[in-house]
């Protein structure tokens, strides 16, 4: 069963490099207690925002080497493998590294911005990915953010990646709530 009650996550490059862009990144520090990346995922950021390493300033940002053997067992590394290989051709590789952490460490909130990558994890696993307008959703919903503060964000967003998104962002908002009353998050 989906559930957004984690207050650890793990994610995907896409949604930092956003979030970092728009200089919005500390939105996540309002929503979770940590956000665990992957060394993949790391490396993909560092290409995409650039040295120094923006992302150690931030002390809810974890990174993870999978083969870390004082953070992970043996068998969590074992299963780690299992879901790379098992997913190499429907994922790209910081998809696969976040999700087969996710997996392992039965953290059930990936944050990911790729339909299709969502759409596979969440298809074979119990693992929700949670895109930057869900994101901003549950700062709402939380009371974290006013509507008009996370449009705001959205927009800023929007101005800093190549493709943005073009759906009016009330419609979105709805097309969530739908989504996430179906699945019966809240």
């Amino acid at each position: 069963m989906k559930s957004l009650s984690s207050q650890v996550v793990v994610s995907d490059a896409d949604v930092i490099i956003k979030l970092y862009k728009a200089k919005h990144l500390n939105i996540l520090e309002l929503l979770y207690t940590k956000v665990i990346i992957p060394g993949r995922v790391h490396s993909e950021i560092l290409k995409e925002v650039g040295l120094p390493d923006p992302l150690v300033q931030y002390d809810w940002l974890n990174r993870i080497n999978l083969n870390d053997r004082t953070v992970l067992t043996s068998t969590q590394i074992q299963g780690i493998e299992i879901t790379l290989q098992s997913y190499k051709d429907a994922l790209d590789d910081g998809e696969r590294e976040a999700f087969a952490l996710a997996q392992e460490l039965r953290i059930p909130v990936l944050l990911i911005d790729d339909v299709s990558a969502k759409r596979i994890i969440e298809n074979n696993s119990d693992i929700l990915g949670i895109s930057h307008f869900e994101i901003l959703f549950q700062a709402i919903h939380k009371r974290m953010l006013t509507p008009q503060d996370a449009e705001n964000i959205f927009k800023d967003i929007n101005a800093v990646v190549t493709y943005p998104i073009r759906t009016p962002f009330d419609d979105l908002m709805k097309r969530v709530r739908k989504k996430y009353n179906d699945l019966e998050l809240f």
